[in-house]
């Protein structure tokens, strides 16, 4: 049998090569010039998901000029449009 504290501490051991990875990924994204128009971000993400936008909301607290809102749950806002950047996760 599985013991969950296992597997939690073995996707911790793993945070700081999915970190590099991701920083050398989002290094060679080039993103279309209309994604600078967006007006808000929702991040979505249930449970673990969810905690990286937390962490990304909070390093970037002063760079980020726009709404960004963690949604945990199944719907998206009302106010989401063709101006919203969705990151599913």
């Amino acid at each position: 049998m599985i013991n969950i504290d296992d597997q939690v501490l073995e996707s911790i051991n793993f945070f700081p090569e999915q970190v590099k990875n991701s920083l050398e990924k989002s290094l060679k994204l080039n993103l279309p010039k209309k994604y600078q128009q967006i007006e808000n971000i929702v991040a979505c993400g249930m449970g673990g998901s969810r905690f990286p936008h937390h962490i990304i909301k909070e390093l970037f607290k002063e760079e980020i000029k726009i709404p960004y809102l963690i949604n945990d749950d199944y719907s998206l806002p009302g106010f989401v449009d063709n101006n919203t950047l969705v990151i599913l996760s």
